[in-house]
C-alpha cells in the first residue's frame, strides 16, 4: 500500500520474513519504502506484533520526513512514540472513535 508522511510517499509491504530473518520491519528513507515482516526466526507473528512494528517504522518516518533526522535514528525514542500512538488508538477504537 501507498503511505504518505508528511506528504512523502512511502510504499509499504508485508513480506513472509526480511533479511536478515531477524528482523521484525524496515525503512529505508532513500527508497521510500517500509517492509514488515510475517515471521521473525521462522515464528508467525501475531497481529497485535505486526501493528507494534508497523507503528515502530511509521515514526522513524514520520521524525525522518519532518527534518529531524538524529530522532529517527532513536531506537529507544522511537519505539517508546510508536507504543504511546498505540495505546491511544486502542483508546480511540474502544470508544468508537476510530
Amino acid at each position: 500500500m501507498k503511505l504518505k508522511i508528511n506528504g512523502v510517499a512511502y510504499q509499504m509491504d508485508t513480506l513472509d520474513t526480511i533479511k536478515p530473518s531477524c528482523s521484525a520491519g524496515t525503512i529505508s528513507f532513500t527508497n521510500k519504502r517500509i517492509a514488515l515482516a510475517k515471521s521473525v526466526y521462522g515464528k508467525k507473528r501475531t497481529k497485535k506484533e505486526m501493528q507494534k512494528t508497523m507503528w515502530h517504522e511509521i515514526v522513524h518516518g514520520i521524525f525522518y520526513e519532518v527534518g529531524r533526522k538524529r530522532l529517527a535514528c532513536d531506537e529507544k525514542l522511537v519505539d517508546d512514540v510508536a507504543k504511546a500512538i498505540i495505546e491511544v488508538q486502542e483508546q480511540l477504537v474502544q470508544h468508537g472513535q476510530a
